[in-house]
């Protein structure tokens, strides 16, 4: 999608907050996955599972990717 960086982070941090409405939802979203990949034996709520997806879901309807 044109955003420039080695992984998610690095592509959070070039966008404005103009370019992506609900960044800080991504951001959280992006804490829950990394929790999720390097904390054994951590569960997320359905609830945290839900809210992070619809943020990924509302910022690639932003960036024009879905």
């Amino acid at each position: 999608i044109g955003i420039v960086g080695k992984n998610i982070a690095e592509r959070l941090k070039t966008l404005a907050p103009d370019e992506l409405s609900n960044i800080q939802d991504v951001w959280e979203a992006h804490a829950l996955r990394n929790r999720i990949a390097h904390e054994p034996g951590f569960v997320p709520s359905q609830g945290d599972v839900t809210k992070a997806l619809a943020a990924y879901k509302k910022a690639l309807e932003d960036l024009e990717a879905l």
